[in-house]
């Protein structure tokens, strides 16, 4: 009786083991979305930035209509120097319902910056044409800086 019950158990593990490595795995379930707080720090980590500000939850609010129920994450940074228009900012949206309102807010920061430029600062307003708002899942960027493509890598790489 033993010996059938461990033959039997020896075959169902066998059929175990061989369909879990037939199985495919999407690259997207192992990998592991860093915080937007660890992803800004790899950021400044490996791009010369100019001095920035840090903006807190009551600035959003105030300053951009972004209500904290609208996110779970968020890290959003300017540039101190108000005739640069450096800027990092990024979103984690509380669900998928939040994540047209917050894009529609960023393009409306985007656009100020390109309206506030235009006229008066050519290199800035240069460099703001180039930006532009990505969606990716419950993630909402907007990133501004010369080095745009390698922020956008890092960012990438990092959700």
């Amino acid at each position: 009786m033993k010996k059938i019950f461990c033959f039997a158990l020896s075959v169902l593990m066998l059929f175990v083991f061989a369909s879990c490595g037939n199985t495919p795995v999407e690259e997207s379930s192992d990998k592991q979305s860093l915080p937007l707080s660890e992803i800004m720090a790899k950021i400044e980590s490996q791009i010369t930035l100019p001095a920035m500000i840090s903006l807190s939850s009551a600035d959003l609010s105030d300053f951009y209509g972004i209500e904290e129920t609208e996110y779970s994450e968020f890290c959003v940074s300017i540039c101190e120097n108000s005739l640069q228009k450096d800027q990092i900012i990024m979103f984690k949206a509380a669900d998928e319902s939040y994540v047209d309102g917050i894009r529609e807010k960023l393009n409306t920061i985007r656009q100020g910056a390109l309206d506030e430029t235009e006229n008066y600062l050519p290199e800035q307003f240069d460099l703001v044409s180039k930006s532009e708002v990505r969606v990716n899942g419950l993630y909402i960027t907007l990133f501004v800086s010369p080095d745009l493509a390698a922020i956008n890598e890092i960012f990438d790489n990092s959700i």
